[in-house]
């Protein structure tokens, strides 16, 4: 995304930035719908998960970082929601396939951007 930015013209570092940041409070949506469905809907664990990440060094060192962690993040957190929203949440097989489906394109995703989260990502989706 950062390449497409500057290949758009952008030369300014404060835009560069804004997009890690934007990654950043997306994987923290993703984390706390994550948690909220994991524990069955309790939102004082997913506000107490969120903030503690929030809070923690390795958001708030990495979270306008130019390298591969917000993104990698991003990625983390949008697939570990949806394995668990469709695992909780869709009733149908049609739409737990494709949901299947749209999970490992994005894991497919994650694994060509940072190989960090990937064996992790694996093992939590095929433990269940």
């Amino acid at each position: 995304p950062y390449g497409l930015l500057g290949k758009l013209g952008v030369e300014n570092r404060f835009w560069f930035r804004m997009l890690s940041v934007a990654f950043s409070f997306g994987s923290v949506l993703f984390l706390a719908g994550f948690i909220y469905m994991l524990t069955n809907h309790n939102r004082w664990i997913a506000l107490l998960a969120v903030f503690y990440y929030t809070t923690s060094s390795s958001f708030l060192s990495y979270a306008d970082a130019l390298n591969n962690t917000p993104l990698d993040d991003f990625f983390k957190w949008l697939i570990l929601f949806l394995s668990v929203y469709y695992w909780k949440v869709l009733d149908s097989e049609a739409s737990q396939r494709r949901l299947k489906i749209v999970t490992w394109v994005l894991y497919f995703i994650l694994a060509s951007v940072s190989l960090d989260s990937t064996f992790f990502v694996f093992c939590y989706i095929h433990i269940k």
